[in-house]
């Protein structure tokens, strides 16, 4: 997924993709790039896209954190219209509500840093 979270990820003409469980490897012209994804994601490739979803999930959603993706209370829909609408629980109007023990430690907007 792009950090956007609902969206595949296209790869480029050039690029090769092999996923072995949960590491994936990618080569191109300007280099390569191996990450390991947890154990609770499923990476797939389908038809020239990379797609990125929690596992056993029935389609990708929209998530406001990278961070955050194995908690379904940050879910704000399945598309980023329904996401700026999110109301209740983790969400206001759209907005994420810095509740969560991560925000602010990880996060710049909870007071977090990538410094610290």
């Amino acid at each position: 997924m792009s950090r956007i979270g609902r969206l595949p990820v296209t790869v480029p003409q050039g690029v090769d993709v092999k996923i072995d469980g949960h590491t994936v490897r990618v080569k191109g012209p300007k280099g390569e790039l191996v990450r390991t994804f947890h154990p609770d994601v499923s990476v797939a490739r389908e038809d020239g896209t990379l797609v990125v979803k929690r596992k056993d999930a029935s389609a990708p959603v929209v998530l406001p954190c990278t961070l955050l993706p194995y908690d379904p209370a940050f879910e704000m829909g399945a598309t980023l219209a329904q996401a700026a609408r999110a109301d209740g629980g983790m969400f206001e109007k759209g907005a994420v509500k810095l509740c969560h023990p991560h925000c602010a430690k990880f996060c710049v907007l909870g007071g977090g840093s990538c410094s610290a």
